[in-house]
């Protein structure tokens, strides 16, 4: 149905608190506070401010000198997929998190993180090369350079149509996750800073679906 994939890395299967790997520096505002460090978010702009409390902390420096701190942080889902017909996707945000939503009618078209729990086992996630046949490429492609959902984390990326939000319920067009599938974040989709009509893109790229 996704990918096939060819070569992999050695990464230990977590469940449960699903986590994920992150490169990051720490957000002030963290339990954590290690002092007045810039916020550089490497995997997810700061994903619930990511759970530092017993994460595994190794400590590196980058080029700058400043500090780079490597290991497990823990991300709480947001949400879930409820509903599937055809293109059309209904997602239920969580009670705790629904204040969130608050103005999300505003927006006509949504960013939507969520979890690809059908490849969130240890092959998948070792997963480093492979070939995109959705796309027609028959060329070993790194995971980082298209949009399997076979990788390291399975956090995949979809820009939506919001149809309807209700309460805590989004009616949405264009989200390729699939029923049951967890929903890492929400964010309004703005043009005139997510859109770049002159980016560079592989040829390949354009054949087979948006996604």
């Amino acid at each position: 149905m996704w990918q096939i994939p060819s070569k992999h890395l050695g990464l230990q299967q977590v469940r449960n608190s699903l986590p994920i790997l992150f490169l990051a520096q720490i957000q002030p505002k963290c339990p954590y506070p290690l002092g007045p460090l810039p916020v550089v978010w490497l995997v997810l702009s700061c994903v619930g401010c990511a759970w530092l409390g017993k994460s595994n902390i190794v400590a590196g420096e980058n080029a700058n000198g400043g500090p780079i701190l490597t290991g497990k942080g823990r991300l709480t889902f947001i949400g879930t997929v409820r509903r599937v017909d055809g293109l059309v996707r209904n997602i239920e945000v969580f009670p705790e998190v629904c204040e969130g939503l608050r103005n999300i009618s505003e927006y006509s078209h949504l960013i939507v993180l969520y979890w690809a729990h059908r490849r969130d086992n240890s092959e998948e996630r070792r997963t480093l090369l492979v070939y995109p046949k959705r796309h027609g490429r028959k060329v070993e492609t790194g995971v980082f350079s298209c949009r399997s959902p076979s990788r390291p984390n399975p956090i995949c990326l979809c820009v939506v149509e919001l149809l309807k939000a209700e309460g805590c319920d989004l009616t949405v067009k264009g989200l390729d996750a699939e029923l049951g599938s967890p929903i890492v974040d929400i964010k309004p989709y703005v043009p005139h800073s997510d859109s770049v009509p002159d980016a560079r893109v592989a040829d390949w790229v354009m054949k087979g679906p948006s996604t």
